[in-house]
């Protein structure tokens, strides 16, 4: 059975979609114009109290090749090191076929 205080409020589920134009752009092209969702001031403290509690004990819980959302890392990091996999796995390819 779910505890009804874990739900959120309604207010917390709603947000209101509205369309910002790109800076310097036409604002006559609807691709120059993008949607945002700005969330309730009450949802963004919970998330940001959540995550600033779990910043200490994340680094034991991901995995330490996950590098999208964790501090300090980048995914960028993510396609360096397939980079440098293709690389190594290229060379070590030509060796063996000498």
């Amino acid at each position: 059975m779910c505890d009804r205080s874990s739900f959120f409020s309604r207010s917390q589920k709603q947000a209101i979609i509205t369309l910002i134009v790109k800076k310097g752009k036409d604002r006559r092209q609807i691709s120059n114009w993008r949607p945002i969702s700005p969330i309730n001031l009450d949802t963004k403290i919970g998330s940001k109290a959540i995550a600033r509690r779990l910043q200490d004990v994340i680094p034991d819980i991901v995995h330490y090749n996950q590098n999208a959302c964790v501090k300090g890392k980048s995914i960028f990091d993510a396609v360096r090191a397939i980079v440098d996999i293709l690389e190594f796995t290229d060379r070590k390819e030509k060796r063996y076929k000498a």
